[in-house]
């Protein structure tokens, strides 16, 4: 029986960068609390961010953001993990090198950056709901930084396997999105994290439901007896998955949710 269910947001529940989720979903999600069954949501999103898009299930859900560096329920910390400060320093020293990119460090107080984008702002803003803070050095700002990250206009395709071998020995390196590429400690990893709630809660792995469209999502599908990657999801995701699901767009994760709920009955 499916006790825990787990599914990142963008790509899967909604377009990137959007908070256009389907009001149904807050239904279901009250609905399978009921009948016993935690929804988690598991972004790279920041908590902030991640709070904005599920307020209306707020006290229902458990929130891993960060790419796996936070769990928080019911506004209490479960779990955290920071990143090595001077392995960040090197980090940030390089992506200051980085042309027409962005890069931002994130913390439980939201994000910081040093680049003035109007654009970027407006998305990060209006898109991600995330609170930023605009700083002239971000290693001088007296935060836990958990995760860093590189934006990229044009998409970051081009430039993001010579970066992930670059630092893939120093960080976990993964691409989050056509647009970033993200930085967090070794063992930082939405499995990871979910495995340890996992742990928290008692709940086994053959207990979980997993659903994800990005690399980032695998670590969930491995700790889930039942993994699902979206219909828009890269090949290599689909291939680690158990099924393939419809995608957002025809509210793939939205009708297996719906039909869990039903079964239960």
């Amino acid at each position: 029986m499916i006790k825990l269910v787990a599914s990142d947001i963008d790509g899967t529940l909604v377009p990137e960068g959007t908070t256009s989720i389907n009001p149904e979903f807050y239904e279901i999600i009250r609905k399978l609390k009921e009948k016993g069954i935690l929804f988690v949501g598991a972004s790279g999103r920041q908590y902030s961010s991640m709070r904005a898009l599920l307020d209306p299930v707020f006290d229902d859900i458990v929130f891993i953001s960060g790419n796996g560096t936070n769990i928080m329920r019911k506004g209490e910390k479960l779990y955290s993990m920071g990143m090595n400060q001077t392995d960040v320093a090197r980090l940030i020293a390089y992506m200051r090198t980085l042309p027409d990119c962005i890069f931002t460090a994130s913390t439980l107080d939201g994000i910081y950056y040093e680049q003035h984008d109007e654009d970027f702002e407006r998305l990060q803003v209006e898109g991600y709901h995330n609170q930023i803070h605009l700083v002239k050095d971000v290693t001088k700002e007296p935060v836990e930084i958990q995760k860093l990250a590189i934006y990229r206009r044009a998409g970051i395709a081009g430039i993001g396997a010579a970066i992930e071998e670059r630092w893939k020995d120093t960080f976990r390196v993964f691409q989050a999105g056509e647009c970033w590429i993200d930085f967090v400690d070794p063992a930082a990893d939405k499995g990871n994290a979910l495995k340890e709630l996992q742990k928290i809660l008692g709940i086994r792995p053959e207990e979980t439901m997993a659903f994800g469209d990005n690399f980032n999502d695998i670590g969930m599908f491995q700790q889930a007896g039942e993994s699902y990657a979206v219909a828009n999801a890269a090949d290599g995701v689909k291939k680690a998955a158990k099924h393939v699901a419809p995608s957002y767009e025809e509210n793939g994760v939205l009708g297996i949710l719906r039909k869990l709920a039903e079964e239960q009955e």
